[in-house]
């Protein structure tokens, strides 16, 4: 081999090397110039907003790339936070139970192509309190580039939690309906939902109420949000959706004053749904 190709082939070598420990890290230099970045969307909320995390894989350099994130998107995305207080609570093990649909997470990436997804938090971990949260993500499976593997291991951030902020959550819960319907992907569309679904606050009530009777596919989200909150705007909310053409949007509502009326302490709601319930099954279906 002469000087320039043994010259090219340490290079190479080097490029390589100096990836792999970047890497390892899991520091900044690792976001810039691997092909995995991991992120929070915002590093500050205020109480009550949802947090999520984008994930995003890059393949810039190779002819392809594998990397296996679990179930759904996430069984094989390790979570761990560290509370204000000093507590550390991992996110739980994926749940397989029998006849529950579970979407492969394999990726494959040919040069040039992205993935990307984002993963709510509020799905395992509760933000309540005011402080500084440690937010560490890693990788359980590593990147595959032909017989080649590419570690992954953590990705740290901090994220400050201010004290409640009504018209920020209520912009917050606006974007997040907005994001819906935009639908720049399938899978982003839906973690936005399921975001919105996880604010339990009133002023939650009417982005949620717009996705449910919005594009079908997010009903069962804005729903199970309704449901959380359980006052009187969200059971209103879910009495005009009894009234909509779309049989899974009114079989959702349907659903969700259901349980509401299960758990609710407040008898005057309990009498309301089931009274509003009794007419809606009296209604003449139209087929």
């Amino acid at each position: 081999m002469g000087n320039s190709g043994a010259l090219a082939f340490s290079g190479k070598k080097l490029l390589l090397a100096g990836l792999l420990l970047a890497l390892g890290t899991g520091c900044s230099l690792a976001q810039a110039i691997g092909p995995v970045s991991i992120n929070l969307e915002k590093t500050t909320v205020t109480q009550g907003e949802p947090v999520l995390v984008d994930v995003r894989v890059e393949n810039q350099s190779w002819p392809a790339l594998d990397l296996d994130l679990g179930g759904d998107g996430k069984g094989n995305v390790l979570i761990g936070v560290k509370m204000p207080n000093g507590k550390k609570v991992w996110k739980p093990a994926p749940d397989v139970r029998a006849g529950v649909l579970v979407f492969l997470g394999g990726v494959h990436l040919q040069l040039g192509e992205t993935y990307s997804e984002a993963l709510v938090l509020n799905e395992w971990f509760r933000f309540e309190e005011v402080g500084t949260y440690d937010v560490q993500v890693n990788l359980k499976a590593p990147i595959r580039v032909g017989e080649t593997i590419l570690p992954v291991t953590s990705f740290i951030q901090h994220l400050e939690v201010r004290a409640k902020d009504p018209s920020r959550l209520t912009a917050a819960c606006e974007d997040l309906a907005a994001r819906v319907q935009d639908r720049r992907t399938a899978q982003d569309a839906q973690a936005a939902a399921l975001a919105l679904s996880y604010v339990d606050d009133v002023v939650a009530v009417r982005s949620l109420e717009r996705v449910l009777r919005g594009p079908p596919g997010f009903e069962q989200s804005a729903a199970s949000g309704l449901a959380r909150i359980g006052n009187d705007d969200a059971v209103a909310a879910l009495i005009r959706s009894l009234g909509v053409s779309d049989e899974l949007k009114r079989s959702s509502a349907r659903a969700a004053l259901q349980s509401i009326a299960s758990t609710t302490s407040d008898p005057a709601i309990r009498s309301r749904i089931g009274d509003e319930l009794s007419r809606e099954r009296r209604r003449p279906r139209v087929f």
